[in-house]
C-alpha cells in the first residue's frame, strides 16, 4: 500500500507540474499572438451581436446572404466610425488651449512641490514640464490604431457570419456559450451605451472639454467589473482641475459621473443582468488581472465573456465540474453529490 501511495503522490506531483507548464506555455503563446488573437476574439464577440441582425435583414427583405452581411458591417462601421471621428474632432479641438493647459500643469505641479517640501520632504521645486502636446499625438496615434484594428475585426467578422444560414441555433455547449454569451453581450452594451451618452452628456453641460471622448471612455471601461467604472470617474479629474479656475465644476465632474457609476453598477446591472452568469467575483476580478497582463486592456475588456466560456466548458465534463463550482465560490461538493453519498453509505450500513 506504502509503494502505491508514493506511486500516486508522484503521478500527482507530475501532472500538476505538467499543467503548470502548459499554463505558462499557453499564456507565452497568447501573450506573443496578441496583435492577432485580440482581433479575432473581437470579432467573434461582435459576430454574435451582428449574426441577429444580418438574419433579419436576410429574411425582412429576401436578400442574398452577402448582400445582408454587407448592410450589416457597413451599418456598424458608420456607427464606429462616427464616434471614432467625432472623438478625434474633440482631441483636436482642444489644440488652441494646449498653452494655456500646459501653464496651469505647471503651476500645479509646483505648488504640490512646494506643499511637500514645506511638510519638510527632501524634494526639489525645479520647473516641471508636462508634455501635453506628444500626449495629444499619442492620443491621436491611439484612435488610428483603433481604426485600422477595427478594419481587421470586420475583416474577420464577414468571414465568421457569411456561412452561416438564418435561424439556425447550435446545440451541445456551442449553443450554450453563443446563447449566453450573446445575452450578455446585448445588455451590457445596452448598459454601457447608456452609461457613455450619460457622463457625455453631465460633462458637456458642466463645460468640461473632451467630453465625447470621456463618455466614449467610460462606454469602454464599463465592460471591466468594478475597477472600469472607478477608472471612468477619476480620467476627466486632471482635465477638470486644470481648466476650471473654481472648485465647484471640478467636484461635479467628479459626483455626477460617479453618481451614474454607482447607479449603473449597483442598480441597473444587477436588475436586468442578474447573476446570470453565476460567477463568484473574486473569480471575475483574477481572471481581469490574467487577462490584463497578456493583453493589456483589450484583455481586460475580454475577461468576462472569456470566464464565462471557460466556466460553461468545464460544467460540461465530470472531471472539471468541481473547477466550475469553485469559479462560482462553491467549494463544498454539490447537493446532489451528498445526497447521494448519504444514500450509498446508508445502504452499506444495512447490508452490514
Amino acid at each position: 500500500m506504502s509503494a502505491d501511495n508514493e506511486g500516486n503522490s508522484q503521478l500527482r506531483v507530475l501532472v500538476t507540474c505538467a499543467i503548470i507548464l502548459a499554463v505558462t506555455a499557453i499564456g507565452f503563446t497568447l501573450s506573443f499572438l496578441k496583435p492577432v488573437m485580440v482581433p479575432l476574439v473581437l470579432a467573434i464577440l461582435l459576430s454574435f451581436i451582428v449574426l441577429p441582425i444580418v438574419d433579419a435583414i436576410q429574411v425582412r427583405f429576401k436578400l442574398p446572404r452577402s448582400a445582408a452581411v454587407t448592410i450589416a458591417l457597413m451599418a456598424c462601421g458608420l456607427v464606429i466610425g462616427a464616434v471614432v471621428l467625432l472623438a478625434t474632432h474633440s482631441v483636436i479641438s482642444i489644440q488652441p488651449k494646449l498653452p494655456e493647459y500646459q501653464a496651469k500643469l505647471t503651476e500645479i505641479g509646483e505648488g504640490f512641490l512646494n506643499t511637500l517640501q514645506g511638510w519638510g520632504l527632501p524634494v526639489k521645486t525645479q520647473m516641471i514640464d508636462f508634455p501635453v502636446s506628444s500626449f495629444l499625438v499619442q492620443t491621436l496615434e491611439s484612435l488610428a490604431a483603433s481604426f485600422t484594428n477595427l478594419l481587421l475585426i470586420l475583416i474577420f467578422v464577414v468571414y465568421l457570419v457569411a456561412d452561416r444560414k438564418p435561424h439556425i441555433n447550435k446545440a451541445g455547449v456551442f449553443g450554450e456559450v453563443e446563447a449566453k454569451i450573446r445575452k450578455y453581450l446585448l445588455l451590457k452594451l445596452a448598459v454601457s451605451c447608456g452609461t457613455g451618452l450619460s457622463v457625455w452628456a453631465i460633462l458637456s453641460l458642466i463645460g468640461l472639454d473632451l467630453a465625447a471622448v470621456f463618455g466614449l471612455v467610460a462606454f469602454a471601461l464599463n465592460f471591466i467589473p468594478s475597477l472600469g467604472s472607478v477608472i471612468a470617474t477619476l480620467v476627466p479629474v486632471p482635465l477638470a482641475l486644470v481648466q476650471f479656475e473654481d472648485t465647484l465644476p471640478v467636484m461635479l465632474v467628479l459626483l455626477l459621473p460617479g453618481v451614474v457609476q454607482f447607479a449603473v453598477g449597483n442598480v441597473f446591472e444587477p436588475r436586468f443582468m442578474g447573476s446570470k452568469l453565476k460567477i463568484h467575483p473574486v473569480t471575475l476580478m483574477l481572471s481581469l488581472v490574467f487577462w490584463g497582463v497578456l493583453w493589456q486592456m483589450p484583455g481586460m475588456i475580454l475577461a468576462t465573456p472569456i470566464t464565462v466560456v471557460l466556466k460553461i466548458v468545464l460544467e460540461r465534463r465530470e472531471g472539471t465540474k468541481a473547477i466550475a463550482r469553485l469559479m462560482e465560490g462553491h467549494i463544498s461538493p454539490p447537493p446532489e453529490t451528498d445526497v447521494l453519498a448519504g444514500a450509498e453509505d446508508g445502504g452499506e450500513k444495512r447490508a452490514l
